[in-house]
């Protein structure tokens, strides 16, 4: 599981998001283990259970407002369970002001507290690209990832099987090199998996009786990107003739990558094949997919209809 010191976001990000430590200084060494930001809610009526472990807590004027109207002995049991819980940090925004006794029970609990002057909308855009990018599953593949027509394509397969080959051609036809040899994946929000290049490969392919190719200094900086939606999965293997494949294309395949679920196709590899080709065509026939056309339904009601017009005609 990835994670983040308190002490790290702090050194990071402390001079965009105006981070100012006012309390718990000794709890600068917590974790932060998850990306999404909350603000305390219902914590604050007594239900601190449903605070996540992990995850840093603001307070913005609500928050404030609503424990200013408890008494002294409400706000210590409330401040009491929530300070109970393994929250990394809290930050106060707006430059409001933290209640009496809050400060006192994080330097007891030794949990970081701090102020930002900004507005809490502002700091939650300005914090969750940073927090995404730090604590967000991610995993390496073998393989490379091109973006043909918009659309992000993982490449996979066994070595040998022509995967860069392939990743050559496309990037000649005028489409993008993503990744060579080597693609990074990242989970992002929304299930959305963004494929990314790896150092230092990058944008270098293996190429069977060439060895390793440049792409980005062979072809411009324009043909490169650094990152993509990983949109569609194409697998490339040896023909096997005991295996049956997709020949209609009536169900959309699927395969899971860091607890998503991505659409995969199995394009066999034998002489003559112009894989290049399949791949822009797999392309534009997955973006009508995602339109709600299927060729094979449309093929589906034309062959319907002439056959209830050959019964009419009878």
């Amino acid at each position: 599981m990835a994670e983040l010191e308190v002490k790290e976001l702090l050194e990071e990000k402390g001079a965009d998001l105006d981070l100012h430590l006012v309390g718990g200084e000794e709890g600068l060494n917590r974790k932060i283990t998850s990306w999404e930001i909350h603000s305390l809610g219902l914590a604050l009526s007594g239900e601190a259970d449903i605070l996540p472990p992990g995850q840093l807590q603001i307070l913005d004027r609500e928050e404030l407002d609503y424990l200013k109207k408890l008494n002294s002995k409400e706000k210590s049991v409330v401040l009491r369970g929530i300070f109970s819980k393994k929250i990394p940090c809290f930050i106060v925004t707006s430059n409001f002001v933290p209640p009496r006794g809050f400060i006192e029970m994080a330097q007891k609990a030794k949990v970081p507290v701090f102020k930002t002057s900004i507005s809490v909308s502002t700091f939650v855009n300005r914090l969750l690209p940073f927090l995404e990018d730090r604590l967000t599953l991610t995993k390496s593949v073998q393989g490379v990832m091109v973006e043909v027509y918009g659309l992000g394509i993982l490449i996979l397969g066994v070595t040998g099987i022509g995967k860069s080959e392939c990743a050559l051609e496309l990037v000649n036809r005028g489409h993008r090199l993503i990744a060579g040899e080597v693609v990074g994946i990242k989970q992002r929000r929304g299930d959305i998996l963004i494929g990314f290049a790896k150092e230092p490969i990058r944008y270098y392919l293996e190429v069977q009786g060439l060895g390793i190719v440049d792409v980005q200094k062979l072809f411009g900086a324009s043909v490169v990107r650094s990152s993509a939606k990983i949109d569609l999965v194409i697998v490339l293997e040896e023909w096997d003739k005991t295996k049956d494949y997709e020949l209609l294309g009536f169900d959309q395949k699927y395969t899971t990558i860091l607890e998503v679920n991505v659409p995969e196709l199995v394009i066999p590899i034998r002489p003559g094949r112009n894989m290049a080709g399949i791949i822009e065509v797999a392309a534009m026939n997955q973006r009508l997919r995602r339109e709600g056309y299927s060729a094979i339904s449309q093929l589906d009601k034309e062959i319907i209809k002439i056959t209830q017009r050959k019964k009419e005609k009878k």
